[in-house]
């Protein structure tokens, strides 16, 4: 694991157990409430959600809080750029009797 991997697992997983110990009101807990544990920690409920529900699903294992790789220009989605400026300039001729900027 890398560092910074590291780093969220270290911040995510106590944050994680206290507000399991929150919900199931065990005590002593720091924390009444959920908002306050959030508060407490600068996150919001609904991102608490997320990350514990991820945690959960895959068995507690501390590698699902780390974000997942995402879809996008780097990901093997291609675009052929010659492809696009030649339709491109196909349609500016059709409507408008220009190719390449030049009335033909």
């Amino acid at each position: 694991m890398k560092y910074q991997d590291i780093v969220v697992v270290k911040r995510w997983i106590p944050i994680l157990k206290e507000y399991e110990r929150t919900k199931a009101k065990v005590t002593p807990r720091p924390f009444k409430f959920v908002k306050d544990l959030c508060e407490a920690h600068h996150i919001k409920k609904k991102e608490l959600g997320r990350y514990y529900h991820k945690w959960i699903e895959s068995g507690r294992k501390p590698e699902s809080l780390l974000p997942q790789s995402e879809c996008g220009m780097g990901s093997g989605m291609h675009i052929d750029l010659t492809l696009l400026q030649q339709k491109g300039d196909a349609l500016l001729s059709f409507h408008f009797g220009f190719i390449n900027g030049f009335k033909s």
